[in-house]
């Protein structure tokens, strides 16, 4: 019946995986290495997408901090 979800508003972040992202995942680069390439390309993390979220009121911190626990 999809009603648990009316009202719900989905926290996200989508990694599209370019030609370069592809070549430091499969040389296995650092974790601080990938992250500085998605910086370069402005990558939003779900993080990212929670605080706007909460910023704008569209959630609250407590809605956020209760699922990331």
């Amino acid at each position: 019946n999809f009603t648990n979800f009316n009202g719900r508003v989905m926290v996200s972040e989508v990694l599209n995986i370019d030609d370069k992202l592809s070549e430091l995942i499969l040389t296995t680069s650092s974790y601080s290495k990938i992250s500085q390439y998605l910086k370069t390309l402005n990558f939003k993390t779900i993080s990212d997408d929670a605080l706007k979220k909460v910023s704008h009121d569209i959630t609250t911190a407590d809605e956020i901090t209760h699922l990331i626990k």
